[in-house]
């Protein structure tokens, strides 16, 4: 079976000074589906619903399950590029070098 559970981490906007960041104080899990198009890889950008909407997430990992994963929101789409922001990316390269 492949991996069927998508590992990620939100990516938030901060009110006060309005600027993009990372959020690293949970990972968050969402469904792979068969309708899922393209290839999930560690930084890259995932399309995600959520139950405030679509979302874009930065991908941590990804891993099968066994037990249902029907609970979990499904990914939409796998994106073939990471975040332009430099503060993400380097949040996010600094709490994946940490696994």
């Amino acid at each position: 079976m492949a991996d069927n559970v998508l590992m990620g981490l939100h990516i938030r906007k901060d009110s006060p000074d309005g600027e993009w960041y990372l959020k690293t104080d949970k990972v968050y899990k969402w469904r792979i589906t068969s309708k899922t198009t393209g290839q999930p890889k560690p930084g890259n950008l995932a399309i995600v619903q959520t139950k405030f909407g679509t979302r874009n997430v930065l991908v941590y990992a990804t891993k099968e399950v066994k037990n249902n994963v029907a609970d979990l929101k499904p990914v939409v789409k796998f994106q073939d590029h990471s975040s332009k922001n430099a503060k993400i990316v380097k949040t996010f390269e600094a709490f994946y070098n940490k696994k």
